[in-house]
């Protein structure tokens, strides 16, 4: 039994009593011992009580009696407290040697785990140094190349022979030394002193290739170079072809290709050599084309323009000028058609060596920016065009001053030469847009050059028309508008072959030359009062007759301005006529006109001042008779006649306004006096008019005008 349970036996025993602070611990045999005594002697729970205090009082007194006894004898007293210090020195002593051997055993424990690490340390060191000598020995081998391949590369095939298994076994080796050059090791390797140094080797031999690589090409540029000069001598007429010598060349893209990737110098320096071989060829063989076509040039000076062209009389018919000429002169040739079938003959040229140097030279692939490849596409792209640009400004140095100089040559003997050629050359931008930039780019500042040329002559033009000096004193059809037909079927005639669409600076410079003509004409008409009308109504007629004829877009917008002035102009000529010959008749029908307009009733018309019956029937008397009228129509026709002259193509329309406009103002005379003065009559009638106008030189007219109608089928 446990002293827990004897406890709780004894609590059963008492309920009530708690006796966890007051009874010692008890085992089960002592618990029964008091149960028995307790049934024995039949004991009830206050004397239980009572034996209790009795019993503790007891202990108590044993105790004290017990201490006293202890201490009442001074040695056992000394005796025992010495015992009881060499026992806590005893003790002090045992733990401070435990913890002695405590950090004894942990030192111990850190020196074996030190030894154990030291010996992990060392069997991975052991293990590493194994594996870096077998990745070492692999990586050495991957940067060696075969005996036959390092013996390619020192000493090329294609250096003595020019077979094509001597060609391959270079291109091979190359493209071996290439792909090694570019294996990369990662992790730390690269660093490896043997792997540098194998690399080293390698760089030395990748140097050595690509200078022979740079030797053969020079020796083969110059090779192709002294063939083409070869044929040149021989056919001096005729600019060599190069295909033969792109052909030769192109079988070794191949290698260059792989120089390209082994290295970028050497790349640019075999295009360099190529420049230098094949450029003062070109140089030569161009000057001597262009020395060989200059002395074909026919030596001609005209001068096309408005200050030299031939008048255009009033009654001459407008018909385009012919282009076509018949030259024979020891076979000499215009410079126009020099300049065009050189350009001809130029141009395929061009577009042949740009496609020879883009394939032959174009770059295939671009070196990494900052670590990161770029993009190769469009890059490519635009690297190739700029540098194959830049190799034909080099390699064909020179071709464009000849050219100029041709145009400039042109220009100095026909002004117009410069238009044609000008044409020539936008027909030949379209033709050869998108298909070489150096083409482009040629054609561009030609086509600059010729249009400053034309631009000077269209300047001069402008100010011939500006400060020309003229009388407008019946002065007929102005010299810049009589001067402006044949010049126009000159440009016309220049400018011809353009193509579908038609050349803009032709068109610009018509404009800018009408437009000039139309601001000067007022200035002159109006230096001479009495004529302005009519060298405005003639000049504008003129200029509307003659493009009404023409067939050009940019002109037909001054149609209907020509048209509105001279139809302005003739109406003030034809009034004005009309009151010259008939002051008092044209005095009266106005006031009549005015007054009737101004009047409420127009039976108060005879009672104005002027306007009395009387006064009608002294004009009627006096103006409106048949031999009165026939006089004063023989009177216009003769002004008209001196003003446009007999032959004039302008007189049958202005004469047939004339009779028209007098006609228009009787009738409605006719209706004012019938409804002004009822009783009144008037002898003359529109018959008469009309009879008036047709009769003598009249009728002459009319029969013109009929027929110049029905030919020409122009309506004024």
């Amino acid at each position: 039994m446990s002293v827990g349970t004897a406890t709780s036996s004894i609590e059963a025993l008492v309920p009530g009593k708690d006796f966890s602070n007051e009874l010692p611990a008890i085992s089960i045999e002592e618990a029964s011992d008091i149960r028995r005594y307790l049934q024995e002697h039949k004991l009830q729970v206050g004397e239980i009580h009572l034996l209790e205090g009795l019993l503790l009082n007891r202990l108590a007194v044993i105790d004290e009696e017990n201490i006293r006894a202890m201490f009442s004898d001074e040695i056992a007293a000394q005796s025992l407290c010495n015992d009881v210090s060499k026992v806590q020195d005893a003790t002090t002593n045992m733990d401070k040697w435990l913890r002695h051997y405590d950090r004894q055993l942990n030192r111990m424990k850190v020196g074996i785990g030190q030894i154990e690490h030291r010996n992990r340390l060392l069997d991975l060191q052991e293990r590493n140094h194994t594996l870096l000598a077998e990745t070492l020995h692999n990586l050495l081998k991957d940067l060696s190349l075969a005996s036959g391949t390092l013996t390619e590369l020192k000493s090329p095939s294609i250096l003595t022979s020019n077979s094509l298994q001597s060609f391959r076994k270079t291109i091979d080796a190359a493209k071996e030394l290439n792909g090694l050059l570019k294996r990369r090791f990662l992790n730390g390797l690269e660093n490896l002193a043997a792997v540098r140094e194998k690399r080293q080797e390698m760089e030395q031999i990748r140097k050595n290739f690509c200078g022979h690589a740079v030797t053969f090409f020079s020796q083969l540029f110059l090779i192709e170079q002294k063939k083409l000069s070869e044929h040149s001598h021989s056919e001096e007429s005729v600019l060599p072809n190069t295909e033969k010598a792109h052909l030769s060349l192109g079988k070794y893209e191949e290698l260059i290709t792989v120089l390209e990737s082994l290295d970028m110098d050497s790349y640019i320096s075999v295009r360099q050599h190529y420049i230098r071989q094949f450029q003062m060829l070109h140089f030569t063989q161009f000057s001597s084309f262009f020395q060989l076509q200059k002395k074909l040039v026919l030596r001609e000076k005209r001068d096309n323009g408005l200050n030299s062209m031939p008048l255009t009389h009033d009654n001459a018919t407008i018909s385009k000028a012919s282009s076509s000429r018949s030259i024979n002169k020891e076979n000499k040739k215009v410079i126009t058609d020099i300049f065009e079938s050189s350009l001809e003959c130029i141009l395929p040229i061009l577009v042949a060596e740009k496609e020879f140097c883009m394939g032959f030279f174009g770059v295939k692939q671009l070196e990494p920016t900052d670590g990161v490849a770029v993009d190769q596409g469009e890059e490519i792209d635009r690297k190739n065009e700029v540098d194959i640009l830049e190799m034909m400004r080099l390699l064909f140095k020179g071709l464009e001053e000849e050219l100029v100089a041709l145009a400039d040559k042109g220009d100095e003997m026909d002004h117009l030469y410069s238009l044609k050629m000008l044409v020539k050359v936008e027909q030949l931008q379209q033709e050869y847009d998108g298909t070489c930039a150096y083409v482009e780019l040629l054609l561009s500042q030609l086509r600059s050059h010729t249009q400053l040329l034309f631009n000077e002559f269209s300047k001069e033009q402008l100010s011939w028309i500006e400060t020309i000096k003229v009388s407008a004193k019946r002065c007929g059809i102005l010299a810049p508008f009589a001067k402006l037909p044949p010049f126009i079927e000159k440009m016309e005639a220049a400018a011809a072959g353009h193509g579908p669409n038609r050349c803009a600076t032709v068109d610009k410079t018509y404009v800018r030359i009408i437009d000039c003509m139309i601001a000067w004409l007022p200035q002159i008409a109006y230096q001479e009062p009495k004529y302005t009308t009519l060298v405005m109504m003639e000049n504008s007629h003129f200029f509307w007759r003659f493009v009404s004829e023409l067939s050009i877009p940019c002109l037909i917008p001054y149609q209907r301005k020509a048209y509105d002035m001279y139809k302005e102009h003739r109406d003030l000529y034809v009034s004005w006529s009309v009151k010259y010959a008939f002051p008092k008749v044209m005095e009266y029908f106005e006031l009549l006109e005015n007054t009737a307009n101004s009047l409420s009733s127009l039976q108060d018309v005879p009672f104005t001042p002027g306007l009395s019956k009387q006064d009608l029937r002294t004009l009627l008397k006096t103006y409106l008779l048949k031999k009165k009228l026939q006089k004063a129509v023989n009177a216009m026709l003769q002004r008209a006649v001196k003003h446009l002259g007999e032959k004039g193509p302008l007189l049958p329309y202005i004469w047939t306004c004339m009779n028209d406009h007098f006609v228009s103002s009787f009738k409605r005379f006719e209706s004012l006096v019938a409804q002004c003065y009822q009783a009144e009559e008037i002898e003359l009638t529109v018959d008469d008019i009309n009879a008036a106008f047709s009769s003598g030189n009249g009728e002459v007219l009319l029969e013109k005008l009929s027929e110049s109608a029905t030919s020409r089928s122009i309506h004024v």
